[in-house]
């Protein structure tokens, strides 16, 4: 089904004040596990401690969609401090984006979180997914308080007006200098659309490109073993490379490369 635009009530949410506390970068130790959110399963893991008895555990992903102008990257959140994972927080950096999202103002984009527990059965989740603008040098969160759930260009010239005159923020820099704190990512669900739209073109998307959601196995053949889905199969990051006689470290290394995009 063609993802459509939803309208729902900002709503605040209780893993604010883990946000608040600051940036961790996807290269930090990973040290013991905990985290807030539902501790009902899909295809994700529930910890991530770097390796595991049944391989690595890769702790970003990605996806990218020329014709819609889109790249961009998930990534696990570590709770600062204490570096436990947050189970039902991710991260989301854009690294490439329409041009019409920051030059016109009918632009825009909206996240959707999906399952595939059974085979063949994709259920979705409505709602978009509500995140905070977080600063990359800084790790404040832009929004606080104030979850939004669409990108468009009058929220990015919010977000710059937020951060005052002498920010040096730009439309055109605006995704260099932030990331997206997504919030409600219980582990129920396995991957996420990323939806453009144009409202002169009514509610329906301009198209959408599907993203696995970290943490799960870095072998696509480890996944492709314990998941039965083929849309999700084929969703991994490391799917084309299934055959190609590579190492567990191998994978591993190709699915960090989507973790620098976050530095």
């Amino acid at each position: 089904m063609r993802p459509k635009a939803s309208k729902c009530s900002y709503i605040h949410i209780l893993a604010l004040a883990v946000l608040a506390i600051g940036l961790v970068s996807c290269g930090a130790s990973k040290e013991g596990v905990s985290g807030g959110g539902s501790s009902d399963l899909g295809s994700r893991l529930p910890v991530d401690t770097g390796i595991t008895p049944d391989g690595p555990v890769a702790d970003c992903s990605g996806a990218s969609k020329t014709e819609l102008g889109l790249n961009f990257q998930v990534s696990s959140y570590y709770i600062p401090g204490t570096q436990n994972v947050a189970i039902d927080i991710l991260r989301m950096h854009f690294s490439d984006y329409p041009d019409e999202l920051i030059t016109t103002d009918s632009h825009y984009i909206q996240m959707f979180r999906w399952q595939e527990d059974t085979p063949g059965q994709r259920i979705s989740n409505p709602t978009p997914v509500q995140f905070y603008f977080q600063r990359k040098d800084t790790g404040k969160l832009i929004n606080e308080g104030e979850p939004e759930s669409k990108i468009s260009k009058a929220i990015i010239q919010n977000m710059i007006v937020k951060q005052g005159s002498n920010s040096g923020i730009t439309l055109n820099n605006f995704f260099d200098a932030h990331i997206l704190i997504l919030v409600g990512m219980d582990l129920q669900y396995d991957a996420m659309s990323v939806a453009l739209y144009d409202h002169t073109q009514g509610a329906d998307s301009i198209g959408w490109v599907d993203v696995l959601l970290p943490a799960f196995y870095a072998n696509p053949n480890d996944y492709i073993a314990t998941h039965s889905a083929v849309s999700l199969q084929q969703l991994h990051p490391n799917y084309n490379y299934r055959n190609g006689g590579y190492s567990d470290q191998d994978y591993m290394n190709f699915t960090d490369n989507f973790c620098r995009e976050f530095l």
